[in-house]
């Protein structure tokens, strides 16, 4: 397949959107919601996953909301080191790999190459490099941040639907039983009250992710549990 489609996902982008999945279950936040908070573009996500190819300074703007080192400056040191180990003449590299010789004297002015010409670059070198070449380059880079690292990743789908209703327990007449804090079920605004929220911020929850965990009753009616809030509110808490 062409890597020069836009609808073909590269692996640096597949990695990346992966990373970006994990960092979302962790925090119990949706991909758009990471999007809008992180990038001011809530399709940011989905549009990686259908091809997108952002560029390393993107990138890089990317892993800083997840608290995560950059991986602009990995990739340069890494072409550096190459050069150095290799011998190989700039242009050479340039042309061998992107069809532009100029590719090095650029990104060392500072230009920002996509992640699928980043994969180019580095495919290239890494079958250039001899085994011992290619250990004395690592030697010189040290670990690449996770979006260039070598270290398999599993791919993690997470459902938009939600949570299937519980089963209502009873307090032994025969009634359904709360928890301990409060009812067993509350509608949006009594929720949105628990937790401090407007209930229109609640709805927007339920429609780009992040937010607590919810019901769906017969007839759509959407319902929260007091314990759901309770564990959502003391998650998003920072110390």
């Amino acid at each position: 397949m062409d890597a020069n489609n836009d609808y073909f996902v590269g692996p640096l982008e597949a990695r990346l959107h992966a990373i970006i999945e994990e960092y979302c279950a962790r925090e119990r936040l949706g991909l758009r919601a990471f999007g809008a908070a992180v990038m001011d573009d809530a399709e940011f996500a989905p549009d990686l996953e259908g091809g997108r190819s952002p560029k390393l300074t993107t990138v890089d703007r990317v892993l800083a909301g997840m608290g995560m080192p950059p991986a602009g400056p990995a990739f340069k040191e890494e072409v550096e080191a190459f050069l150095a180990v290799t011998g190989t003449k700039v242009s050479v590299l340039g042309r061998c790999a992107v069809k532009n010789p100029s590719f090095v004297p650029h990104l060392r002015d500072g230009t920002s190459p996509q992640l699928r010409t980043v994969h180019r670059v580095r495919s290239w070198m890494a079958a250039e490099a001899h085994a011992d070449e290619a250990r004395a380059i690592r030697r010189r880079v040290g670990p690449m941040p996770e979006p260039l690292s070598d270290t398999p990743r599993r791919r993690r789908r997470r459902s938009s639907r939600p949570r299937p209703l519980p089963p209502i327990a009873n307090n032994g007449d025969g009634q359904p039983a709360g928890d301990r804090n409060g009812p067993l079920f509350l509608d949006t605004k009594e929720a949105a009250a628990l937790v401090g929220l407007a209930p229109e911020t609640l709805a927007r929850y339920r429609s780009v992710g992040g937010g607590p965990a919810y019901c769906l009753l017969p007839e759509r009616v959407v319902r929260y549990r007091h314990k759901d809030l309770a564990e959502w509110d003391a998650d998003r808490r920072r110390t």
